[in-house]
């Protein structure tokens, strides 16, 4: 049964809404709040299920209430003799054309030592078929290029972009289209099929082990270990961006990568399973202990993450409640830009949406015709549709929110 507050044609809309037969046998969740907290609709709102990458909302609060709009990381570089120590606390926004830079002006050492805050790699609740992919990144504190790179066949050889993190093709050339078989634990990396003769992307990998590639710019001895620098300056200073637009970055574009390392960076801790148990803590803080949420990873790629609707409905509301409401709002995506591109045409939406294999979630921030502003979480898991046929019920249902 749909929870009515009141018999309203509005209400009566989004019960057929998500009665939509497309939606038949699937697991549909929603809350409606207004921005005093008076439900103004619901239904399984308090059913756990799938984020997707409505998880990121979990870990944005938790990075911004833990770690404030202004911080900025840092790596640190001290030289001692023939060896460099490169400190980091999580920098995850830094690239090759960052370190280039310091690697030539420090030169090469005989030994680098990294001193990470945290390198879990990947979680253990990931699918062994999401982490060959750019999209389920190996997580170390010292990174670049967010983890993650391009194959390309320029019609006569592979090139990878914007770098190889030491990777090496092997060409298999068989019948078929061309395919990419990649284990990112080993290395291992095939390129099958018919190659095209014009220059074509083949595919986007996450880089295996990019801080040891990081190290391989400044020496070929790498070790892992902590040293005390503590009353020595560095010798170079590489900063991060701020807290405002690491999340910006994080939220607009869905990356995972930035969000497990918000997640790591707020936490402290150097595994997953703490750093989860870290951030429902703070949660717990903020809004009351509760059962209605089980945090696997940061990003949502963890099919084990748990939510409710009601839960994601009174974050976001706690959120506008908050010193950072405005940047909490302004790293939330609008339509035309990020995930959004397409989503909120003619209507006032701050919102996070996310998608897995039969997940489709959709929560924000509506800003009515007539000034109110309503908080709006939107879930649902199980469906046997097609992605934008899920999406565009959920369009459909906020969009009624504004009549």
């Amino acid at each position: 049964m749909f929870a009515l507050f009141s018999p309203t044609s509005l209400q009566a809309n989004l019960d057929a809404i998500l009665n939509d037969p497309a939606l038949k046998g699937a697991t549909v969740c929603a809350t409606v709040l207004d921005s005093d907290g008076k439900v103004l609709y619901e239904h399984n709102g308090g059913m756990r299920v799938m984020p997707a990458s409505n998880q990121k909302l979990l870990t944005g609060a938790f990075a911004l209430g833990s770690l404030g709009p202004d911080f900025q990381p840092q790596t640190l570089f001290h030289v001692n003799g023939d060896t460099l120590v490169i400190q980091s606390e999580g920098n995850p926004e830094l690239t090759i054309s960052d370190y280039l830079p310091v690697a030539k002006r420090l030169g090469r050492f005989k030994k680098v030592i990294l001193e990470e805050a945290y390198r879990p790699g990947w979680p253990s609740t990931w699918q062994l078929g999401d982490i060959p992919n750019r999209y389920a990144p190996f997580i170390s504190s010292i990174t670049s290029d967010r983890g993650g790179l391009e194959i390309w066949w320029d019609g006569k050889a592979p090139q990878f972009r914007p770098h190889d993190f030491g990777l090496r093709a092997v060409i298999k050339p068989s019948d078929g289209p061309p395919a990419v078989v990649y284990d990112p634990r080993t290395g291992s990396l095939v390129i099958t099929g018919t190659l095209p003769v014009a220059e074509k992307r083949l595919d986007t990998l996450a880089a295996p082990e990019p801080d040891r590639w990081v190290a391989s710019l400044f020496g070929d001895e790498v070790s892992f270990d902590k040293v005390n620098f503590r009353d020595q300056a560095p010798q170079a200073t590489l900063k991060g961006l701020s807290m405002h637009q690491t999340l910006k970055n994080c939220f607009e574009t869905s990356q995972n990568h930035l969000a497990e390392n918000l997640l790591m960076m707020a936490s402290r801790k150097t595994d997953f399973n703490s750093a989860a148990a870290e951030m429902k803590r703070f949660l717990a803080g903020a809004l009351g202990p509760n059962s209605d949420i089980a945090p696997y990873d940061g990003s949502g790629v963890s099919r084990h993450n748990l939510v409710t609707t009601d839960f994601l409905a009174s974050l976001l509301r706690y959120e506008m409640a908050q010193p950072t409401s405005a940047v909490w709002l302004d790293a939330l995506p609008t339509y035309g830009h990020g995930t959004m591109k397409t989503r909120g045409q003619g209507h006032v939406i701050h919102a996070k949406d996310g998608t897995l294999d039969h997940v489709s979630a959709y929560s924000g921030y509506l800003d009515r015709k007539d000034g109110k502003r309503y908080v709006f979480s939107l879930i649902f898991n199980e469906f046997a549709c097609e992605d934008k046929i899920a999406r565009q019920i959920q369009d459909q249902f906020v969009a009624n929110l504004d009549n």
